[in-house]
C-alpha cells in the first residue's frame, strides 16, 4: 500500500502507471525554516502593489531593485496585494514544505506553510497556516517569493512570461497553470497539464482538471464534493478522507491516493489505473469502477463495519490486494468484486471475516481468463458471527488458494462456495471445513469441465483447546498492527 503522511508534500512531477509498470506515489515531509526570498514585481506609480493575491516586504522590494534585470529580459507580472506591504522577506518562523510544481518553462515552484507564526523587523509577520511560494530563478530572474492570502494562480504564456494572479474560475489559461486554492471556491485547470493544489479548511466545491495530465492534490479532506480531472494521464491524491464525494479521473493511465474512502462514487475510465488507501468502505456504500486496463486496487481493509463496497475493474489483467476484503464487525457488511476477462489476482490475507455477532458476504467473481484467488483465511466467523464466501473464477486455467479454507469458533457459522468453471483449475487449501467450539462450517466446491486438481489438505478438523480460540480472537482483533507482508500474509 501507497502511505500518506499528514504532513503532505507531493512532488508533481510523479510517474503515472503505464501499461509496462506502476511506481508507488509517496508523501514526504520537509521542515525547514528561513526567511522569504527576495521578489520582483510590478508596482504602481506610488510604490503601492496591484491586484489582491500576495504581499511583499520594502525590504524584498529593495533588493529586488538591486538586482533589477533590464527591462528587455524581464519575465515576469505581478498582481499584488491592495494592502500595505507586510514585512515577508525578513519575517523569521518554521515553514514545512507542502507541495511542489514545475512551471510551463521548467522553473521548480515550492509551496511552504508556516507552521508558527512569524515576526519581522516591524514586529509582524506571517501568521501560522500562512502560505508561501518560491518560484526558481532562471538565467533571466532571480528567485522570487511570494505570500498567498487568496486564491492564486501561476502561468506562463508562450514567450516564458510568469504572471502570479489572484484566481477565480474561468482565469484559467489552455497552458500549464498551477492554481493555489485557500477559499474552497470551484477550482479549474482548463487544457493544459495543470497542477491544482486545495489548502481549504472545508475542501473545495469542485475541481476541475479539465483535458491534459492534471494533479490535483486535496491538503484536507474531499466531503461531498464532486472532482473531475478529465481525459489524460492524471494523478488525484488526497491526504485524508473521501466521504460522500464524487470523483471521475477519465480516460487515461489514473492515480488515486486517499487515506479513507468512504460513501464515495469513483470511475477512473479506461486505461491503466491504481487506487491506493487505507480503508475502503467503512460505514457507506462505495461504488468503483475502473474500465478497462490493467488496474491496480491496493488497500489495508476493503470492507468494514456496515458498508457495502462494490468493485468492477473491467477487463484487462486486474490486481486486487488488501489484507483484510470484508471484515464484518456488525450485521450487513458485503463486499462484490468483478474483475472482468483477463489474467486477474485477488490476493488477501482474511477474505470474509465476521467477528462478534457480525456478518459478512464477500462475492467476487474473476470472469474469463487465467485467474487466482488466494489468501490465508477464507470464510472464517468467531463467536457468533456469520462469514460467506463465494468466489466464481469463470472460464480459464484459475487457482483459489487458502491455508484455512471455512473455518468456524465459538459458535461462528462459515460457508465458502467456489466454482472454477470450465478450464485446468486448481483449488488448494492446507485445513478445509473446520469448527470449533460449537461453531458450524460448509465448503462446496465446483470444478466444471477441465483437468482440476483439488487438495483440500486436513478436512473437518475440531480441536477443543480454548487458547485456541483466545489466540485467534486476538490475533483478529488485533491484525492491524500486523504488515501485510508478516506471517499473517501467505500467498499459494
Amino acid at each position: 500500500m501507497i502511505n500518506m503522511n499528514t504532513a503532505l508534500l507531493v512532488d508533481t512531477s510523479l510517474q503515472l502507471p503505464s501499461s509496462g509498470a506502476r511506481e508507488d506515489v509517496s508523501a514526504r515531509r520537509t521542515e525547514e525554516s528561513g526567511t522569504a526570498q527576495p521578489v520582483e514585481s510590478d508596482l504602481k506609480e506610488d510604490g503601492t502593489p496591484n491586484g489582491d493575491t500576495v504581499t511583499l516586504s520594502a525590504e524584498a522590494r529593495q533588493k529586488a531593485a538591486t538586482k533589477q534585470a533590464p527591462a528587455t529580459s524581464m519575465s515576469s507580472e505581478v498582481e499584488t496585494d491592495k494592502q500595505q506591504p507586510q514585512n515577508a522577506a525578513d519575517a523569521k518562523g518554521n515553514t514545512v514544505l507542502v507541495g511542489t510544481a514545475t512551471t510551463q518553462s521548467g522553473r521548480k515552484v515550492e509551496i511552504s506553510q508556516y507552521t508558527s507564526s512569524a515576526s519581522g523587523a516591524s514586529g509582524a509577520g506571517p501568521k501560522s497556516g500562512t502560505l508561501m511560494v518560491t518560484v526558481s530563478g532562471d538565467d533571466k530572474n532571480a528567485e522570487q517569493s511570494y505570500l498567498l492570502t487568496g486564491d492564486t494562480m501561476l502561468s506562463e504564456d508562450a514567450n516564458g512570461v510568469l504572471k502570479v494572479s489572484s484566481y477565480t474560475a474561468g482565469k484559467e489559461t489552455s497552458g500549464n497553470d498551477i492554481i493555489i486554492g485557500v477559499s474552497g471556491a470551484t477550482l479549474s485547470g482548463g487544457g493544459g497539464n495543470d497542477t491544482i493544489y486545495d489548502f481549504s479548511t472545508t475542501g473545495a466545491e469542485n475541481i476541475r482538471g479539465g483535458d491534459g495530465n492534471d494533479t490535483i492534490v486535496l491538503a484536507g479532506n474531499s466531503i461531498g464534493g464532486t472532482i473531475d480531472a478529465g481525459s489524460g494521464n492524471d494523478a488525484v491524491i488526497v491526504a485524508h478522507n473521501i466521504y460522500g464525494s464524487n470523483i471521475t479521473l477519465g480516460d487515461g493511465n489514473d492515480v488515486l491516493l486517499a487515506t479513507n474512502i468512504d460513501n464515495a462514487t469513483i470511475d477512473t475510465g479506461d486505461g491503466n489505473d491504481a487506487i491506493s488507501a487505507s480503508f475502503i468502505g467503512g460505514a457507506g456504500q462505495v461504488n468503483i469502477t475502473t474500465g478497462a486496463g490493467n488496474d491496480l486496487i491496493d488497500a489495508s481493509y476493503i470492507g468494514m463495519g456496515e458498508s457495502q463496497v462494490n468493485i468492477d475493474t473491467g477487463d484487462g489483467n486486474d490486481m486486487i490486494h488488501s489484507s483484510w476484503i470484508g471484515l464484518g464487525t456488525s450485521q450487513g457488511q458485503q463486499v462484490n468484486i468483478k474483475t472482468g476477462k483477463g489474467n486477474d489476482t485477488v490476493d488477501a490475507s482474511w477474505i470474509g471475516t465476521s467477528v462478534n455477532g457480525g456478518t459478512s458476504q464477500v462475492n467476487i467473481d474473476t470472469g474469463e481468463g487465467n485467474d487466482r484467488v488466494s489468501s490465508s483465511w477464507a470464510g472464517t466467523s468467531i463467536n457468533g458471527g456469520k462469514s460467506q464466501v463465494n468466489i466464481a473464477t469463470g472460464s480459464g486455467n484459475d487457482s483459489v488458494g487458502t491455508t484455512w479454507l471455512g473455518t468456524s469458533f465459538h459458535g461462528g457459522n462459515s460457508q465458502v462456495n467456489i466454482d472454477t468453471g470450465s478450464g485446468n483449475d486448481v483449488v488448494f487449501a492446507n485445513i478445509t471445513g473446520s469448527s470449533f467450539f460449537g461453531g458450524t462450517t460448509q465448503v462446496n466446491v465446483e470444478t466444471g469441465s477441465g483437468n482440476d486438481v483439488v487438495n483440500a489438505g486436513t478436512v473437518g478438523l475440531n480441536i477443543d483447546a480454548n487458547a485456541k480460540r483466545k489466540s485467534l480472537l486476538s490475533l483478529v482483533l488485533n491484525a492491524n498492527s500486523t504488515e501485510k507482508s508478516g506471517g499473517m500474509h501467505k500467498k499459494v
